[in-house]
C-alpha cells in the first residue's frame, strides 16, 4: 500500500502481488501483467502514456491529470476501469491529442474534461483497436462539457 505521497514513477512486474495506491501523485504508472488498485491518482508527467497497462489489471476511483499526453493505454489483453476521471487540457503543444487508447484489451471509463484559455481539448477521447478494426470516439461525438467534453460511460472489451 502506497498512501499520501508523491513518487517519480511506479512500475510493477508479474508475481509481485497486488499494489494499492491511495492519494498518490506520480509521473507515470506502468503495469506489467500485474494488478493495481488506485484511489485518487494524479499522474502528471509528460511520458506517453501516463498510465500504461501491458496485460495487467488496473482499476482507479478518481483519476486527475493535466497537460497533453495520452492518459491511459491498455494493451496485450489487459483490463482497466476508470471510475471518475478529470482531464485538465491546459496546454496546446501536441498536434494530435488522445485521452485513452484501448489496444486489443478491455477498458471501461467515465470521466470529464476541461480546456483552459491557453489549452486545447483532446481531439480524440478513445482510440479502440480490436483485431484489425480501429475506431475512434472523437471530441465532437462525446457529450459537450463547456469547452471540452465528458464521457458518461465508455466500454470496450476484448472478446
Amino acid at each position: 500500500m502506497l498512501r499520501n505521497l508523491s513518487i517519480y514513477d511506479l512500475e510493477t512486474y508479474p508475481g509481485m502481488g497486488k499494489v494499492f495506491l491511495e492519494d498518490v501523485r506520480c509521473k507515470q504508472v506502468v503495469v506489467n501483467a500485474s494488478t493495481v488498485y488506485a484511489r485518487q491518482l494524479n499522474p502528471e508527467g509528460h511520458e506517453e502514456p501516463r498510465i500504461l497497462n501491458k496485460g495487467g489489471m488496473f482499476w482507479v476511483l478518481g483519476l486527475k491529470t493535466e497537460n497533453d499526453t495520452t492518459v491511459l493505454k491498455v494493451m496485450d489483453g489487459g483490463k482497466a476501469e476508470v471510475l471518475g476521471g478529470f482531464g485538465y487540457a491546459n496546454k496546446d503543444k501536441l498536434p494530435f491529442k488522445q485521452y485513452f487508447v484501448n489496444d486489443n484489451a478491455s477498458l471501461s471509463a467515465t470521466y470529464g474534461g476541461w480546456k483552459t484559455k491557453n489549452g486545447r481539448a483532446f481531439d480524440v477521447m478513445v482510440t479502440e483497436t480490436q483485431g484489425e478494426e480501429t475506431r475512434q470516439l472523437k471530441k465532437a461525438d462525446a457529450t459537450n462539457r463547456g469547452y471540452s467534453s465528458m464521457m458518461v460511460l465508455y466500454s470496450g472489451r476484448k472478446e
